[in-house]
């Protein structure tokens, strides 16, 4: 845009001292016609070179239009007028309409109240009179409008921003190559807002439009930007109530005035709603997780390479849960897709990760009913935008079962504590079958079981896939109260582990062997069905009979006896009936133990 002094015609007959400098200014100022805003001047231009000046403030916090006219439509005005807008403490041009020929209404000019404009006219063509529509009066009428709706310039800068709310509309122009629109707006709702940016004419040729921009309250730093031609909304925002943004609207190509869409008038409203089931900005640190609870949908998208949106979960139910990942279009080019984290909440430790890209159930998780969990998504490859599913909309959905017969997970590794172990382990009943899963890679699941009768205890472990599927599969220890081991075996398919362990409490230990995978589900269960001899006959010189109850779905029994208390050296002889005659055994030396099915 061109640029120049009002001063100027003046100032090239002053080639004097600067002393002598100013007298032409004083003398050029009282020249200056003050209007009043809504009534109409004349004026006539007397030679080619003539040039009025006015001058006015804007008094109205809104917009003021210059309407310009000839007074006898009628006439040859030749070439007609130019008019120039200036700013009044620089003199310095901002708009300019030349070759005025008939009634004509400048653009909408939208300045803060109070600022001071001069208007000058002069000829189109000043070298000849022929040109110059010399003796013909014009008409000059600002007329002011109130309308708090629309941007108030100069707010160039951040600091000089348009104030705007939710649910209005505001309106504003460009009106030169460098302008910058700030609006600043605070949210009042948690929930999700919508930028709406339309124009006026839509049948206007907008060159090559506008750039929109989404800056922090705090820094003005940019996060968002995108290039407008036409009607549009943006997406979804999504900050938490009270955060300061600022948005900025101004050429995409601001080279030359040429590809500006000055003085376009464009619309800016803002649409927001209140909805507790939108993750709030900034979550991008666990301290400030969006907290999310059972059997509700949560939406949240990723607003720039490297946002992480932390949930916050905190287990309801004893039993498991499933949390569902689904990105509101399946069609959508999701880039590298997402990358979903859960954390321990109390350590910080990865319990699980997966790159997602399209709707996906996680596995069961089974940990402890009060336990804290970090649900964490960010961008499979956050190294560059091109990779990341910027703003595409996702939803998270917790889905919680109540399942007594699930372990309850409570992520204490092996190497812990005895006595912190074994007060979080899993009670479980004899008889009755129980589920779980390798969580972590050194998970270590822990179920305890008591044992009123001394005899032999038979827990069987399933592990719920084929044998080629689990690796080096599982490593099943039973240890005592005290956590010795009592047996140790390595298992990789559906396996009966047989111990004799003494009336007690005891317990089960499952834990990985090499690349056994994660999250996998198997059942232990624990059956003993040791019973003491009912009946047991005097020593006799042909032997002594033993007799007890039948034992359901024992396919027979073993009966262990030794001469020692201790068991030691103790011999074992099976049948398959419920009564059996021992031989040498010497009367009151002779430890008899129980029998038991197998």
């Amino acid at each position: 845009m061109k640029t120049k002094k009002l001063l100027s015609t003046l100032l090239l007959a002053v080639c004097m001292q600067c002393v002598i400098f100013l007298l032409p200014q004083k003398a050029y100022a009282a020249d200056i016609t003050p209007v009043t805003p809504n009534e109409t001047f004349y004026g006539t231009l007397e030679t080619s070179d003539t040039q009025h000046y006015y001058s006015f403030k804007v008094d109205k916090t809104g917009y003021f239009n210059v309407e310009f006219s000839p007074v006898d439509f009628a006439a040859d005005v030749k070439h007609g007028w130019t008019i120039e807008l200036c700013y009044a403490d620089t003199g310095n041009s901002f708009y300019e309409e030349d070759t005025i020929t008939s009634s004509t209404t400048l653009p909408v000019f939208n300045f803060k109240q109070g600022t001071e404009i001069y208007i000058a006219v002069s000829a189109k063509n000043r070298w000849s009179d022929t040109y110059v529509p010399i003796g013909h009066m014009y008409a000059i009428n600002v007329k002011t409008v109130e309308d708090e709706s629309w941007e108030q310039e100069g707010n160039n800068t951040s600091k000089d921003a348009t104030l705007i709310n939710s649910d209005e509309t505001w309106h504003g122009n460009l009106y030169c190559k460098e302008d910058i629109d700030y609006y600043e707006y605070t949210i009042k709702h948690n929930g999700y807002f919508n930028v709406n940016f339309s124009l006026k004419d839509i049948t206007a040729d907008v060159k090559h439009g506008w750039e929109i921009d989404l800056c922090y309250g705090d820094t003005a730093e940019s996060f968002y930007s995108t290039e407008v031609k036409t009607n549009t909304m943006l997406p979804v925002f999504n900050f938490k109530k009270g955060t300061k943004l600022y948005i900025a609207i101004s050429a995409e190509n601001n080279d030359s005035s040429i590809y500006v869409p000055l003085w376009q008038e464009y619309i800016l409203d803002i649409e927001a709603s209140e909805d507790k089931s939108w993750e709030q900005e900034s979550n991008n640190v666990s301290a400030d997780a969006t907290l999310i609870s059972t059997g509700k949908q949560y939406s949240g998208n990723l607003y720039y390479k490297k946002d992480v949106d932390y949930y916050k979960y905190t287990v309801e139910n004893n039993g498991y849960f499933n949390i569902k990942f689904s990105p509101e279009d399946i069609t959508a080019d999701v880039k590298y897709g997402w990358r979903i984290d859960l954390y321990n909440g109390d350590t910080g430790s990865v319990i699980y990760s997966a790159n997602i890209k399209t709707n996906t159930t996680l596995p069961d998780f089974n940990l402890k009913k009060g336990m804290n969990l970090y649900i964490a998504i960010s961008a499979e490859g956050n190294e560059t935008d091109i990779y990341v599913p910027l703003w595409q909309k996702y939803s998270i959905n917790i889905k919680a079962t109540d399942a007594p017969d699930w372990e309850q997970e409570t992520l204490i590794n092996g190497d812990g504590a005895w006595s912190v172990r074994n007060k979080n382990s899993t009670s479980i009943a004899l008889g009755e079958k129980y589920y779980g899963n390798m969580c972590t890679e050194d998970d270590n699941d822990l179920f305890k079981f008591s044992l009123n009768k001394t005899g032999y205890a038979i827990i069987k472990f399933d592990p719920d896939d084929v044998e080629d599927n689990l690796g080096s599969g599982y490593r099943v220890n039973i240890l005592t109260k005290s956590g010795k081991i009592a047996s140790e075996n390595d298992v990789k398919s559906v396996t009966d582990i047989k111990t004799y362990l003494k009336k007690g409490t005891y317990y089960i230990e499952v834990t990985r062997n090499y690349n056994c995978p994660l999250l996998k589900k198997y059942i232990v269960s624990v059956t003993n069905r040791a019973e003491m001899p009912s009946k047991v006959s005097a020593l006799k010189k042909k032997g002594t009979d033993l007799s007890w109850k039948k034992a359901k779905r024992a396919d027979g029994y073993e009966i262990v006896y030794s001469k020692k208390s201790n068991l030691k050296k103790a011999q074992k002889v099976t049948t398959d009936t419920n009564s059996y005659r021992l031989y040498g055994l010497e009367q009151k030396k002779n430890i008899l133990c129980k029998s038991a099915f197998i």
